[in-house]
């Protein structure tokens, strides 16, 4: 009995991915037409961070300057900034959104996604002249809370 469970178990142990950054390196090598048209030889990854459950990594991507792919060797000019989750999502920083789009929908012209703005009152000493806070939702289906966590009033909400 006890060999029929372990034949039974091998296939997942053996075709089961760990989650690291090289997997979602991967990931976005995968998709890297969407970012540029260097070969992946000419792009390097350089590790930002990752949460401590290691549900995502993030990377910035910097051009590689060599006799191979050209350019002057003491530069590494960004190209994007990424995160890779767990499940394969793949978010790319749009510097004309000042947000994470899905890779998908990303492109140096594309038309910024549409954001949800709820504004609370705002009182804290360390930063005496900021007066409202705003929680941000791209999700404009979501209703505003009454209360944020502190348990300020709604002051206004908007889409933008």
């Amino acid at each position: 009995m006890k060999k029929i469970f372990l034949i039974l178990l091998l296939p997942s142990l053996v075709f089961s991915e760990e989650w690291s950054s090289d997997i979602a390196i991967s990931y976005v090598k995968k998709d890297l037409s969407k970012l540029t048209s260097l070969d992946s030889e000419c792009v390097g990854f350089y590790f930002g961070k990752s949460d401590d459950a290691k549900t995502y990594y993030s990377f910035e991507l910097r051009e590689i300057h060599n006799t191979k792919c050209g350019g002057d060797p003491d530069t590494a000019p960004r190209l994007a900034s990424v995160m890779v989750f767990a499940n394969k999502k793949i978010n790319v920083f749009s510097l004309m959104c000042n947000s994470y789009v899905d890779i998908n929908d990303y492109s140096w012209d594309m038309e910024c996604p549409k954001k949800k703005y709820c504004i609370y009152p705002y009182n804290n000493p360390k930063w005496p002249n900021t007066k409202t806070s705003a929680i941000v939702s791209t999700d404009l289906s979501i209703k505003c809370p009454l209360k944020d966590n502190d348990g300020n009033d709604l002051i206004e909400s908007y889409i933008e």
